[in-house]
């Protein structure tokens, strides 16, 4: 007796009521969520636990997907009776094929039946990425709708009250902060946001004022911060397995710093590699530059609270480590770079000088003894560095070149102090440069900027030239960014004829230009308000263009 074909398993359509689970996900959303005057009083170092931090309802909202494969009927898609058995599938094709191909032989018309295939194939396979993206948005949303779930249950105070999370139960307190962390990190919450935005949307065009959730940016951060609250309401209520370490302090300050900015991957065409820039975040909820330097410093808060925890208590457990403190500075840094808008200049500004006071605060708690893991790095200071790079402050490019002085004198007393023990190795290099070069280039105030930014380049040629430390060598990047600070002179002509001189001596010096290159130097010529300006830059055009048919694809002319 001949066996039937095995059924073919088709997938599923994509569901058509994905906004249902993160609607019931939003329902959930102000439980968890707290103020920050109440989360800022849970990690006074004394750790106070009289204000209730989460107050769920006791009763929750049930969790269900319309579309959860007991539903499906005939307008599914075909049944597998109605498909031809496995393997048999592509007969039809190859016939086609084969009468294409004799066409072609004969001299016939066999392109149009290629060109049909091949749109035949794009459709197939625009519409199987669709599917794709639409399984996978719906994977996402069963996900954050169970993690809000099961993190509403764990911070009922009447299901589990403080001290019952016994035997090990308290565990899962700490697997949840570690699940919402890799929920912001591998950027299922970004787009958890732009679901949640386009909801919004369609509710508005809907005609309906409601709005779908109160989720922002901040929300991973405080429900982590409620997480390791209950943590500590749990080891305060006499639970004796309950161990607070400072891996769940730095989980909080990581979720901070993630809130006070998005780093976004840029591919750059014209220079083959990928940058990373500071976005402003987008989501169902604004976010005003406040909230962001709110963010950074609340991190700062967790910090000087967890080191203020050590130095009373005594726990290593609870000492600061390396990376709490890049975390915390790294957060200011994050709110130094947000959106370039005139009234977030004043929090711009206001960030870097945070972050440069937590950089001093680091100096001397490791030069007190306080705390030798706070001793910065070439890390810190770079960060500390950029913040000021970013903030466009009036004094960017001094304020940047103090930390960095401060960088070098802080390498000279570690190679001092390095003779006959372990050294840190602090010294600055090209990319401590080039923050510094930056800071220059996008300071507000423009008196002698180019010459300022003129001056560290020749430093680092002089430095390269005594030491032949390749670690300090100038680069495109350097190059590129002392070219655009001298297109901010209003001499005539005078920082367009530096400027082409800089790229002349760049490639004297064996360095590459690329596009970003050439379009400083032309930008120079567009702003010099000389006579000349456009037959050189047209000259410089022209040299991209004998440039780019040599074989260097780096200087392919655009359209900017």
């Amino acid at each position: 007796m001949c066996r039937s074909p095995p059924s073919i398993i088709r997938r599923s359509p994509p569901p058509k009521n994905m906004s249902a689970a993160l609607a019931i996900a939003a329902a959930t959303a102000a439980v968890v969520l707290c103020s920050t005057h109440t989360t800022t009083m849970a990690f006074q170092y004394k750790h106070n636990i009289s204000p209730r931090l989460i107050r769920p309802p006791a009763r929750l909202a049930p969790l269900s997907f319309a579309d959860n494969g007991n539903n499906a009927g005939a307008d599914d898609g075909p049944t597998s009776s109605s498909l031809p058995p496995r393997g048999f599938g592509s007969f039809k094709d190859r016939s086609s094929n084969n009468k294409a191909r004799n066409r072609r032989k004969k001299g016939g018309a066999g392109n149009n039946g290629k060109k049909k295939n091949r749109r035949n194939r794009q459709a197939a396979n625009e519409q199987s990425t669709k599917m794709n993206t639409a399984e996978s948005d719906r994977a996402i949303a069963e996900r954050y709708t169970w993690l809000r779930r099961a993190t509403k249950n764990l911070l009922d105070g009447e299901l589990f009250p403080p001290g019952s999370l016994v035997k090990g139960k308290w565990h899962e307190l700490s697997s949840m902060m570690l699940a919402w962390s890799r929920v912001v990190k591998d950027g299922t919450f970004d787009r958890v946001l732009e679901l949640l935005a386009t909801q919004q949307k369609q509710l508005e065009q809907q005609g309906q004022q409601q709005s779908v959730d109160n989720t922002n940016r901040l929300t991973p951060a405080l429900i982590i911060e409620g997480l390791l609250k209950r943590i500590i309401d749990e080891q305060e209520a006499g639970n004796t397995d309950v161990v607070v370490t400072v891996d769940l302090y730095n989980m909080a300050i990581e979720a901070w710093a993630a809130a006070a900015g998005v780093v976004e991957k840029k591919v750059d065409k014209s220079r083959g590699t990928e940058e990373q820039r500071d976005m402003p975040p987008t989501g169902s909820a604004g976010r005003g530059t406040s909230q962001t330097l709110a963010a950074a410093k609340r991190a700062g808060e967790i910090v000087r609270s967890l080191q203020a925890a050590y130095e009373v208590s005594g726990n290593e457990d609870l000492r600061p480590t390396s990376r709490s403190f890049l975390d915390a500075l790294g957060a200011f840094t994050r709110a130094a770079s947000y959106a370039s808008t005139p009234s977030s200049a004043r929090d711009r500004a206001t960030a870097a000088k945070e972050a440069e006071k937590l950089l001093l605060w680091m100096e001397d708690l490791a030069k007190s003894g306080k705390n030798h893991d706070a001793m910065p790095g070439t890390v810190a200071y770079s960060l500390a560095m950029d913040a000021y790079a970013k903030s466009r402050h009036m004094d960017a490019g001094r304020k940047a070149e103090e930390i960095f002085r401060r960088l070098e004198s802080a390498s000279v007393l570690d190679n001092d102090q390095g003779q006959g023990q372990a050294s840190r190795n602090i010294a600055p290099n090209k990319f401590c440069y080039n923050i510094l070069l930056n800071a220059y280039s996008r300071q507000g105030r423009r008196g002698g900027v180019f010459d300022s930014a003129e001056r560290i380049l020749m430093e680092m040629e002089q430095r390269f030239e005594e030491t032949s430390n390749e670690f300090i060598r100038p680069d495109v990047v350097s190059y590129s960014t002392t070219i655009s600070a001298m297109a901010r002179t209003g001499r005539k002509g005078y920082g367009a004829t530096r400027a082409e001189n800089i790229l002349n001596r760049m490639e004297a010096a064996g360095i590459v230009p690329n596009t970003i290159t050439f379009n400083s130097c032309l930008k120079c010529w567009a702003r010099s308000h000389d006579n000349n300006a456009p037959e050189r830059a047209e000259a410089l055009v022209k040299r991209m263009e004998k440039l780019h048919k040599a074989g260097n694809g780096n200087v392919r002319p655009d359209r900017i």
